[in-house]
């Protein structure tokens, strides 16, 4: 089935390059098992979705035959330190925790509190003054 071109900016609009997807079913006996994930480097004029799967292949998700979901990235949350150190966490929990624990037992100057690249909250904290 043939996508109409409406159809094919939807899916351009839907999975713009970068896009992370996980294959739900392919109808290739060359496809990367159920599963696999992969980053979409673009949407082809019949619609397909071109994949560079994680395991190195290279198949397009065929638009009407083949499924895939987005994956949501899990959030990283990053404290960066004055001196240009860097501290991850999974959770916003997490991060917060060690910030507590540095106010209270180290001389923390400055820290500004983010998830990823994307500012969520800056926290600017003196001590010592």
């Amino acid at each position: 089935m043939m996508p109409n071109r409406e159809t094919i900016e939807r899916l351009k609009e839907t999975y713009p390059e970068g896009t992370r997807v996980e294959l739900v079913a392919m109808s290739d006996t060359y496809a990367p098992p159920k599963g696999t994930q992969g980053t979409v480097t673009g949407v082809d004029d019949i619609g397909s979705l071109l994949v560079r799967w994680d395991n190195g292949s290279s198949l397009n998700v065929l638009y009407g035959e083949d499924t895939v979901r987005i994956v949501k990235p899990k959030p990283t949350f990053k404290l960066v330190y004055q001196n240009g150190n860097v501290d991850e966490f999974e959770t916003y929990n997490d991060a917060w925790q060690f910030i507590t624990g540095l106010v209270m037992n180290d001389d923390l100057v400055w820290v500004d509190f983010y998830p990823s690249d994307k500012v969520y909250e800056m926290i600017r904290i003196r001590k010592g003054f």
